[in-house]
């Protein structure tokens, strides 16, 4: 984290590419914590991130390892490239 804190620091906002901004939020960083770094706000980092399309997906947490199918499965988002969220298409 930290040796990624000094990449990240030799760029601002207008400078650092979209790979790097998906890199840092792959280590967890926040837009607003990104904000501070490049003195900005969280909302021009998110700005920034939404239009480089780098969203959050969700993957999911298999709480029955493997036995049986999870009826209520438990998910975390991250910034990854698939999502397995599998959202139903029916209107509840």
């Amino acid at each position: 984290m930290a040796e990624m804190q000094q990449n990240l620091a030799q760029y601002n906002l207008d400078s650092v590419s979209p790979d790097w901004l998906r890199q840092a939020k792959r280590y967890g960083f926040s837009d607003g914590w990104l904000a501070r770094l490049w003195q900005t706000n969280a909302d021009a980092v998110r700005q920034k991130r939404l239009s480089s399309n780098i969203a959050p997906v969700y993957h999911r947490v298999d709480t029955c390892a493997a036995e049986f199918e999870a009826h209520t499965p438990y998910l975390y988002s991250t910034y990854e490239t698939s999502c397995e969220a599998n959202p139903p298409t029916a209107k509840r």
